[in-house]
């Protein structure tokens, strides 16, 4: 399916024509500056800038978190743990993906 669409993006993209002209045949040079100054204030660009930052940032923040547990986890062991240890335990347990190793 991806292949279709891959294919057709190629021909949409070879078989369009610009039938707009440009005014002046001068190029219009536009400086790094102006160009960060037109992005940023455009609302919609800035909106999507932050969600795939904050998206990536409560990503790290998880994966990370899920490490931690997995491995607070495995810590712990059945013999010296309380029942309130051992309840925290099986919590931690079933957020964690991996099964846990027979002993």
């Amino acid at each position: 399916m991806g292949v279709i669409c891959i294919i057709g993006c190629f021909i949409h993209y070879f078989t369009t024509k610009e039938r707009v002209q440009p005014e002046g045949d001068e190029d219009e040079h536009i400086g790094l500056i102006e160009t960060f100054k037109a992005l940023y204030s455009y609302k919609p660009f800035v909106m999507n800038t932050l969600y795939i930052l904050l998206y990536g940032i409560v990503n790290l923040l998880l994966s990370t978190w899920a490490r931690t547990t997995c491995r607070a986890r495995s810590a712990l062991t059945p013999a010296a743990s309380s029942s309130a240890a051992s309840r925290a335990a099986m919590t931690i347990s079933t957020r964690c993906s991996r099964p846990r190793r027979a002993r």
